[in-house]
């Protein structure tokens, strides 16, 4: 997660059924990586966020760059 998307998960901004849903999807084995660029330009630090989320250390556009590699698709609407 990356941009202004991410102050969506922020802990004390995040609705219950997005928490729910993270959880769901969590149980199922998707794993959800908080840029660690916007996570500085914000201001938060991992413990802010919705439980769930690891850094993407190298940043997320890193992150996704790796992912594509390995197979997976980045699919913006």
């Amino acid at each position: 997660m990356h941009g202004p998307a991410l102050r969506a998960f922020h802990a004390l901004a995040a609705e219950d059924h997005t928490v729910a849903m993270m959880k769901k999807l969590a149980d199922a084995g998707v794993g959800f990586d908080a840029c660690a660029n916007t996570m500085k330009a914000q201001g938060v630090k991992l413990d802010d966020l919705t439980p769930g989320f690891v850094v993407a250390e190298k940043g997320g556009v890193v992150r996704l760059a790796e992912l594509q590699q390995q197979g997976y698709a980045y699919l913006r609407p």
